[in-house]
């Protein structure tokens, strides 16, 4: 509290905040781009030099069933989109491993043999697009060759049983 003749010497802080006031009249489509640009301003932050990502990703149509030859008609409906879409980049979701952990092993009879990933990667890049691969590096599997071959590295609760690793109880 502030008494006659005191002036307080205190000043309050908080996070960064944007506030824009619009006409109530006008009706603006592009109200987002001005947040945009005031929140790069304000965090220096530098301008994009090959443009913005825009990707698919085949979790959202497969889930966990894919392989090469769904992936690679993918890869070329992709292509005939890019000049509507813009895809630059597909990602090849969960579903290509034998378990989760076993990052680097491909499901038998789901992809190529000889050249595995690399080869559905290729098919990716000529289309125009960047591959993309997904993992979730600090979950594995119980039936995991990695769980297997591993087991010190398996996190541990305060009782001395397995923590979950994931949201879908890897563990």
């Amino acid at each position: 509290a502030c008494h006659e003749g005191v002036v307080a010497k205190r000043s309050v802080t908080s996070d960064w905040a944007y506030c824009q006031i619009l006409d109530s009249s006008s009706y603006d489509e592009e109200a987002m781009v001005y947040y945009v640009h005031a929140t790069g301003d304000h965090n220096d932050a530098r301008p994009m030099e090959k443009g913005l990502t825009c990707g698919w990703c085949s979790w959202y149509h497969y889930y966990s069933d894919i392989d090469h030859d769904s992936l690679s008609k993918n890869a070329h409906v992709l292509e005939k989109s890019k000049s509507s879409i813009g895809f630059n980049l597909c990602l090849i979701d969960d579903g290509y491993m034998t378990a989760w952990g076993d990052w680097t092993s491909l499901k038998p009879g789901k992809f190529v043999k000889d050249g595995g990933m690399r080869v559905l990667a290729d098919v990716i890049r000529s289309k125009g697009m960047t591959p993309g691969v997904w993992l979730a590096p600090f979950a594995c599997d119980k039936s995991s060759k990695l769980a297997k071959d591993h087991p010190d590295w398996i996190i541990r609760n305060d009782f001395g049983r397995y923590a979950n690793s994931a949201n879908c109880g890897k563990f």
